[in-house]
């Protein structure tokens, strides 16, 4: 387990070959964490599988009544079988693919493919985000 304020689960599961996964906000309690900014904590798994971080969430994610940001009612079942019809997919149409390698952008659209191969509906959005962005120069 690990937090993830400013991606310090990300970043070590990126480095280190692992699984790491920032869940939404409240989803597994903080509990027992040392908070280094209360409104930005997040708690979520480091494990070697895909499998294994699903299996981690089950066990930890839920309402605790000592965290006030933990999301109560019903938790998603993290392991559909392989049946992921129902389940809605984002896709960016522009900038997504702008700066990375030929060999992450096959690998993306070939997961992309195989999630729509297991009955996951999909939807292409435009981000606006870098389309209205300014550069900034300090000082």
């Amino acid at each position: 387990m690990g937090t993830d304020t400013g991606g310090s689960i990300r970043v070590p599961a990126a480095l280190n070959g692992v699984v790491g996964l920032k869940p939404t906000y409240g989803l597994v309690p903080r509990t027992g964490v040392t908070s280094l900014s209360w409104s930005l904590d997040h708690v979520g798994p480091l494990t070697r599988t895909v499998q294994d971080v699903a299996l981690v969430l089950s066990a930890t994610a839920g309402h605790d009544p000592r965290d006030p940001a933990s999301v109560s009612g019903p938790m998603l079942d993290r392991f559909p079988g392989g049946d992921l019809r129902g389940l809605k997919v984002g896709v960016p149409r522009n900038h997504y693919f702008d700066r990375v390698t030929p060999e992450v952008e096959e690998s993306v659209r070939g997961a992309i493919e195989r999630l729509a191969e297991l009955g996951r509906s999909s939807s292409t959005s435009r981000s606006r985000w870098r389309d209205t962005s300014r550069p900034f120069s300090g000082g």
